[in-house]
């Protein structure tokens, strides 16, 4: 059987038609352009954390340094003044920890001030025992002296108040007045804790307390059972504490 024969128009059509069938083409989506992005750093942490770690130590040094220096400052002035008062010095320093501190500036609702917290019946019985009571501002005549960094005039202006939070002045009062309990209860086998129960709550206190022992030899820790106040109480219990560990040391 002989072939078929097409004619030129009708291959083109038969052409035409095909591609009409075909399904069109959808678009390619555009391809998105390259952003040029900066470096990121690698390993950042590796390299910060020396610095890190740097900051810290100094900061910890920092701190514990101005403890160390908040706390000691007035070391060779306690030292000083307490021999001059027939003190141990290590016995002064753990009466003004408890008292303020170690703040100059301190100030109690009882109207005591500074370093060993001086009360108005402190100087008081300083102006009498020192013949010193000719006009009211006389404790400040005396001691205005040793005001250092203003002009002898403006220093003379300063009040009791003002003059107690000067660390030079306070020590010498608050010494004075240590000593004089440790004349008071020379030879006493509970002289120290004496001391410091009349420093806080007065001598006649002390004394009362001190009658309540009738242990023979007494003992501080019948001494401060015998203590009926309780801020008196703990007062000698961490001084006298504190005192021996720094005798121990």
């Amino acid at each position: 059987m002989p072939a078929k024969e097409f004619s030129v128009a009708e291959v083109t059509e038969s052409a035409k038609s095909r591609k009409k069938a075909e399904p069109a083409k959808s678009p390619k989506p555009p391809k998105p352009k390259k952003t040029t992005e900066p470096d990121r750093p690698r390993n950042l942490g590796m390299k910060t954390w020396p610095f890190a770690v740097l900051m810290v130590v100094l900061a910890i040094a920092g701190y514990f340094g101005y403890d160390y220096w908040r706390l000691h400052r007035f070391d060779e002035l306690i030292r000083t003044v307490s021999v001059q008062y027939s003190l141990d010095p290590k016995l002064v320093r753990s009466l003004v920890t408890e008292e303020s501190g170690f703040n100059p500036g301190a100030r109690s609702g009882k109207n005591a001030i500074g370093l060993m917290q001086i009360t108005p019946i402190v100087i008081t019985e300083w102006a009498n025992a020192t013949n010193q009571t000719s006009g009211d501002r006389s404790f400040s005549k005396v001691y205005s002296v040793r005001v250092t960094d203003r002009s002898r005039e403006d220093a003379a202006k300063l009040s009791d108040a003002e003059l107690l939070t000067y660390p030079d002045i306070n020590l010498h009062i608050g010494c004075w007045y240590l000593n004089r309990l440790q004349q008071r209860y020379a030879g006493d086998q509970l002289q120290t804790p004496m001391m410091l129960a009349g420093y806080n709550a007065g001598p006649s206190q002390a004394e009362r307390w001190r009658a309540l022992v009738k242990q023979r030899p007494p003992t501080e820790e019948k001494f401060v059972a015998a203590i009926d106040y309780a801020e008196t109480q703990g007062y000698v219990k961490r001084i006298m504490n504190r005192y021996r560990k720094a005798i121990e040391n």
